[in-house]
């Protein structure tokens, strides 16, 4: 049997849709993944979302996020762009794994634009 039907099978996968600005509880889960969906947040909204995703982080869960750095082209419009020093403040309290900064010029969905990008890969003590 193929590795990810084997996977799929011995821990299903639940798909669901929702507007994650508007979540109020999460439950609790040993990895907490967002490849592009956090930068999209106001930046009012931001600080309780984070929060309600590390709180939902089991002792010894992962969490692998992407963000978008205050260098990035799109930085003055709406949702949240941050400093390398916020990112480090959003990790405390959670062992970095991985925290990689990229700059760089390359396309997007509306042509090229400068890429200012943070990868968080954080785990909550056990």
């Amino acid at each position: 049997m193929p590795l990810i039907a084997e996977i799929g099978r011995r821990w299903p996968v639940v798909h669901t849709q929702v507007d994650i600005a508007a979540l109020k509880t999460l439950p609790q889960a040993g990895l907490i993944f967002s490849s592009a969906a956090l930068p999209y947040i106001a930046r009012s909204g931001f600080p309780a979302l984070w929060q309600l995703l590390v709180s939902a982080l089991l002792p010894g869960g992962v969490l692998a996020v992407d963000l978008f750095g205050d260098r990035d082209e799109w930085s003055s419009g709406p949702g949240t762009y941050l400093t390398r020093a916020e990112v480090e403040c959003l990790a405390s309290g959670l062992e970095t794994l991985r925290l990689d900064e990229e700059e760089y010029d390359g396309p997007a969905f509306s042509g090229p634009k400068h890429w200012h990008l943070f990868t968080l890969i954080a785990r909550r003590p056990a």
